[in-house]
């Protein structure tokens, strides 16, 4: 019967935060190889910035980065614990504040502690004491402290970080923050932290706060590649020989370049249709492009104004080199030294792909066209967004 309902409820795709078994559970991921990539990023630099843009598959990897660390716990029985807890920032209170959000992690954390041992029971008084930062330090060496013989660290995985990164925290949470990372905290060591956002994160980088971005490694989800959006296609268009489903990819994947939350939908579409060849496919975007129009223009207005002009000249050229992007943000009076941070933000949104020394454009209708029709859908911002892979991480002044 609990096998059934957990089907059900990732069927329905709801969110189990606050209980951990359910997290923990294998979700269906595709393109996840990459996970280790940050996992071994949060074990050297205790954070993680993971950059995606809408749709883009950053709580699905940050689900499936929960999956394999609970796995490896089971299989590997050290006294060093690394225990996943997935947050879901948007289940907090519409005015919460700092001690609210430590509140909210001390009582994941107990949580997390009775789903690994079940044999130990976590007072949930410790969570409701917590009132700052000294408290939630206390609340988690007692959490800690309940898990005899064992050597307890908590990775908290972040959804949704715009939620205590923007105006609403004040920006000395984040001193807070880099304390609890970094500082000569009571628990130092013990946090580790994967903020998953958009260009919200850059806020971790700026110099007039703590910048965790510093000591961060950063990782950008970027588009699917053909074979990952091909075992897409076989699980949701199943019913095809596998000439078909080759054909089927290819035609998805000049539409969206592979963004992954924009090759499902239109995959899903294509699941209710008899006909899904180049005809059926393109019936199938005139409908999508109506049904998520307004959803275009949100990642369109969320671009920043240095990447927004180099997406403009990407669409009309289909290809920039680093040296003529730079040249374009100089002709513009924008920021040079920022264009590493273009061609990553251009790649996780979806926009783009690096190809050897060219920035190329993968928003096209046909692959000899550069301009789509999602492309012209954003048009009158000239913003458009697609995106969702793995990168290394490299820091923000890396070269090409």
């Amino acid at each position: 019967m609990e096998s059934m309902r957990k089907s059900l409820l990732h069927a329905l795709g709801l969110r189990q935060q606050t209980l951990p078994v359910k997290l923990q559970s294998k979700v269906l991921c595709f393109g996840d190889e990459l996970c280790d990539d940050i996992l071994r990023s949060v074990s050297f630099h205790g954070c993680v910035l993971l950059f995606g843009g809408r749709q883009s598959g950053k709580t699905t990897t940050l689900r499936n980065i929960a999956h394999r660390l609970a796995q490896k716990n089971r299989e590997q029985q050290t006294p060093q614990i690394r225990l996943p807890v997935f947050v879901d920032l948007m289940r907090l209170p519409y005015d919460a504040k700092p001690p609210d959000f430590f509140a909210y992690l001390a009582r994941l954390s107990g949580d997390a502690c009775e789903e690994h041992f079940t044999q130990i029971r976590v007072e949930k008084s410790y969570a409701g004491r917590v009132t700052g930062l000294e408290s939630f330090e206390t609340a988690i060496c007692k959490v800690r402290s309940c898990a005899l013989n064992a050597d307890v660290r908590f990775v908290f995985l972040l959804d949704e970080t715009k939620r205590i990164i923007g105006d609403r925290f004040p920006r000395g949470f984040h001193d807070n923050l880099f304390h609890v990372l970094f500082g000569a905290s009571a628990i130092q060591g013990v946090c580790n932290i994967v903020f998953a956002g958009a260009q919200e994160l850059y806020r971790l980088c700026e110099d007039d706060t703590s910048p965790i971005g510093s000591r961060a490694a950063k990782h950008c989800l970027t588009n699917l590649p053909p074979d990952a959006i091909g075992h897409m296609a076989e699980v949701m268009v199943g019913t095809l020989d596998r000439g078909k489903i080759k054909l089927l990819v290819d035609e998805v994947c000049s539409w969206t370049g592979g963004h992954a939350g924009l090759s499902a939908g239109l995959l899903r579409a294509l699941a209710d249709r008899i006909s899904v060849d180049a005809g059926g496919v393109q019936e199938a975007v005139r409908d999508f492009r109506k049904e998520r129009s307004e959803l275009f223009q949100i990642w369109a207005n969320s671009l920043t104004i240095e990447a927004r002009v180099i997406h403009d000249v990407l669409l009309e050229r289909g290809r920039l080199t680093v040296a003529e992007i730079v040249e374009h943000l100089r002709r513009n009076a924008l920021v040079v030294h920022r264009c590493d941070r273009v061609v990553d933000e251009l790649q996780y949104v979806g926009v783009a792909r690096r190809d050897g020394d060219y920035l190329v454009s993968v928003i096209r209708c046909t692959p000899k066209s550069p301009s789509s029709t999602f492309a012209r859908l954003t048009r009158p911002n000239s913003n458009v967004r697609c995106g969702r892979s793995l990168s290394k991480p490299r820091s923000a002044s890396a070269g090409w």
